[in-house]
């Protein structure tokens, strides 16, 4: 409470909550300036974040983080699921999120995504993230990874694989159904090419444009966000994929055998230890030591004692 400790403090902030009491959450005091045309602040997250970044004159973007998809986005998965007999789901990886495929699928009914999703096939490049690496360590629906290699390192070759093996996929395990990760327009050609199978295509908003969603709403072919899952439980993917990728770098700059190090030291200095007093070197000097970095982020290896 300002100037809670004083007995002004405390008249003012009693005289305020008061004069607009019913705008408290269970009329109960808090610090904060009342706003009684807010309604209830705390109806749900989005609505108190974003009043309380208001309240500190900033702007909160990140919706995804407290707001998840609606009821009627999500019936609409069930419903394509529900009329299909055996679903793959098939990923663009240069043009999806990992994070917010893994957002999506985890916002819905697991029970009703293993019952009809046999697999997820992922179609990634070299240079997309490698985030998709670590994606089958959250979910138990089987992961196929396809890692396409470049004939020409400035042409990508994900979009014809994926074509290929969506067609194999049809033709020869009989999958019917193709929930599609991706905002690329080109696959419209796939799509509109085979009318026998069914597709619902996840897709990004900002990166999908007005044209192939037009297209879709006329063809019937159902479309949704995927910004619109909620990613506040997606912490755990990425804490897994960047350090992932840490110990993947680490492994490739730093490698060395700390014995072999010793026995050069012990030929190079010509220093006679017996086998005990070696032993107690290693346990004082070199067991104990660890990684020091410095403000600028730099990596030194620090030797003992502690």
């Amino acid at each position: 409470m300002p100037g809670g400790n004083t007995e002004q403090g405390a008249k003012t902030a009693a005289a305020e909550y008061y004069a607009h009491k019913s705008a408290y959450p269970y009329q109960v005091y808090m610090n904060w300036s009342a706003t009684p045309d807010a309604g209830n602040i705390l109806y749900n997250d989005k609505k108190f974040v974003t009043l309380l970044y208001e309240y500190h004159e900033d702007y909160f973007t990140d919706i995804s983080k407290v707001s998840d998809a609606g009821l009627l986005a999500k019936e609409g998965i069930y419903d394509f699921l529900e009329r299909s007999s055996r679903t793959a789901v098939v990923v663009d990886c240069e043009n999806a999120d990992p994070y917010k495929l893994y957002a999506t699928l985890n916002n819905l009914d697991q029970a009703a995504l293993l019952g009809k999703i046999v697999k997820i096939i992922l179609y990634n490049d070299v240079h997309a993230t490698t985030a998709w690496k670590v994606l089958e360590k959250f979910t138990q629906i089987p992961i196929e990874h396809n890692m396409i290699e470049r004939i020409k390192e400035n042409k990508s070759l994900v979009d014809i694989r994926l074509t290929t093996g969506t067609c194999r996929e049809f033709f020869q395990n009989n999958t019917d159904s193709f929930i599609l990760a991706s905002s690329d327009s080109d696959y419209w050609g796939l799509i509109s090419a085979m009318p026998e199978a069914h597709f619902l295509v996840l897709v990004e908003e900002e990166k999908c444009s007005p044209t192939i969603k037009k297209a879709m709403e006329d063809a019937g072919i159902t479309y949704c966000y995927t910004d619109d899952f909620c990613t506040g439980n997606s912490n755990d993917i990425k804490v897994q994929a960047v350090l992932s990728e840490v110990k993947r770098s680490l492994d490739e700059a730093v490698q060395f055998n700390i014995n072999d190090i010793l026995d050069e030291s012990y030929r190079l200095t010509r220093a006679n230890m017996s086998t005990g007093e070696k032993k107690q070197f290693y346990e004082r000097y070199i067991k104990p030591m660890r990684l020091n970095i410095d403000k600028d982020g730099n990596v030194c290896v620090q030797l003992g004692p502690v």
